[in-house]
Order: C-alpha cells, then sequence, then structure tokens
C-alpha cells in the first residue's frame, strides 16, 4: 500500500481545497448570474442559505474527488519512478 507523509498530505488536502474551492465559487456564481426561478435573488433581498447550500453542494463532492484523483496521481508517479 501506498503510504503519504503528513507533509504530503496536508499539501494534497490544501491543493485539492483550494482548487474545488476556486471551482465551486466559479459554479456557485454561474447558478447566481443564471437565478432559476428567482432562487438566489429577488428584487429586495439575497436569499445567503440557497448560495451556501449551493457552494456547499459543489464544495464537498469536487474535494473528495480532487483528493482521490490526486492520491491516485501521486501513486501512478511513484510507480513510473521506480
Amino acid at each position: 500500500m501506498f503510504k503519504l507523509s503528513f507533509k504530503q498530505l496536508f499539501k494534497l488536502s490544501l491543493v485539492t481545497f483550494v482548487l474545488a474551492l476556486l471551482l465551486s465559487v466559479f459554479a456557485t456564481w454561474l447558478d447566481w448570474q443564471v437565478n432559476p426561478s428567482g432562487i438566489f435573488y429577488s428584487e429586495s433581498v439575497i436569499h445567503w442559505s440557497v448560495v451556501w447550500q449551493t457552494l456547499g453542494s459543489w464544495m464537498w463532492p469536487l474535494w473528495l474527488m480532487f483528493l482521490a484523483l490526486g492520491y491516485v496521481g501521486m501513486v501512478l508517479v511513484r510507480l513510473l519512478r521506480g
């Protein structure tokens, strides 16, 4: 089994978290622009709970996917280097 040091795991987690956060903010911004059925904002109020729910619904799955892909990538690099 491939083992990561704490430093490698921390770096992998940090990089994948930032990537997932950036992509989640972009996806939430796109949804905000479309504003289907006025769920994000209306003429007088911003529905922040919907904004945060949308951000969260993108963030956690993306972070876990990037973390898994990063781990697999690190394993492949280590195997190819010998």
